[in-house]
């Protein structure tokens, strides 16, 4: 499964989901239901990992206002939104902020397709 976050007003947007049951058939031995139950909880996933990142945000805005230039800010965390670069480069750029980013090492993924 691919890293993705909701960024802006798509965190808490609604969602469709369509799905052509002709070319991507439902796994053999789930149902519709349980599909959908799985897409559900992912979905929601994303929603808590934006919630949490546009907490982070909130809080790094917060500290870095009364903190002096230049300043050097750690973050601990993965994969990040656009929101959340923005902020950080508004910082590096007009704070002179120095970021130091420690994240884990990407997990690997196998991809295999067979041409028919």
């Amino acid at each position: 499964m691919s890293s993705f976050s909701f960024s802006g007003n798509y965190a808490m947007a609604e969602t469709g989901v369509f799905w052509d049951l002709n070319q991507c058939e439902i796994p053999v031995g789930l149902s519709a239901k349980d599909v959908m139950s799985v897409i559900r909880k992912n979905l929601l996933a994303l929603g808590d990992k934006n919630a949490t990142h546009m907490k982070m945000i909130k809080d790094i805005v917060l500290w870095a206002s009364g903190r002096p230039e230049p300043s050097t800010l750690m973050l601990i965390m993965g994969a990040t939104s656009f929101d959340f670069l923005e902020t950080v480069e508004h910082l590096k750029r007009d704070k002179k902020f120095l970021f130091l980013y420690v994240h884990p090492p990407p997990p690997m993924v196998i991809s295999i397709s067979v041409d028919g």
